[in-house]
């Protein structure tokens, strides 16, 4: 079927506001993006581990991120 252009639309995903927990630069790690995308995933699954393996991280690290000083909001 193509798309025309009066074809509905999925409605974007809210991303919660949150601020982003800062970190040491790693091209494999939680960067922002990452970051507003796990909360985007979570706030859809409500389950840490399928947001996290949808950004392509772990759980694991999720939480490790979320003990991190400044990361309250995470």
């Amino acid at each position: 079927m193509n798309r025309t252009d009066d074809t509905p639309r999925a409605a974007p995903r809210r991303i919660p506001s949150f601020h982003i927990t800062p970190g040491r630069r790693r091209g494999d790690g939680w960067t922002p993006v990452k970051q507003a995308e796990f909360i985007g995933e979570l706030a859809e699954t409500r389950s840490v581990t399928k947001a996290a393996r949808r950004v392509g991280m772990t759980r694991e690290t999720a939480y490790r991120l979320r003990r991190r000083k400044w990361s309250a909001s995470f």
